[in-house]
């Protein structure tokens, strides 16, 4: 008895490759996986290897794409991304724009951007050292 390889549960036939251009870069987004490209896809996607995800279904164009837009805002980023991987069947698209944690997004911030940015219980005045206890300890 032949064994079903499950992954092939993932393939997609989705026809020719669609013709794309973003911001000057021409490629085609294919529309064709066996299941085990699908897999590797959304594996990279989950280790948000957004790169090798948009070069595997863009035939290697993924580092192209990346340059033309990645100094776009992160929501137009995240908005183009999404499209391409719509495009290619894989996926409705799933990237969201990603935000630097607070403390990067604050670095070099003056108090009057932390009280906009909604960290009102900042205080003028600095604390003493922290030595890794908590007010319980």
């Amino acid at each position: 008895m032949e064994r079903f390889d499950i992954l092939e549960e993932l393939a997609i036939d989705g026809g020719d490759p669609l013709p794309i251009t973003i911001r000057g870069v021409d490629t085609e987004v294919r529309r064709y996986y066996t299941g085990a490209e699908a897999a590797t896809f959304h594996a990279l996607i989950a280790a948000n290897k957004i790169v090798e995800a948009v070069d595997l279904i863009t035939d290697g164009a993924g580092r192209a794409i990346w340059d033309a837009i990645d100094m776009l805002p992160p929501a137009i980023v995240a908005k183009l991304l999404n499209k391409v991987i719509s495009m290619s069947g894989l996926s409705e698209g799933e990237l969201r724009p990603l935000s630097p944690p607070s403390s990067e997004r604050m670095a070099g911030a003056v108090l009057s951007q932390a009280v906009d940015d909604g960290l009102r219980s900042i205080s003028e005045k600095p604390s003493g050292p922290s030595r890794g206890e908590t007010a319980a300890g």
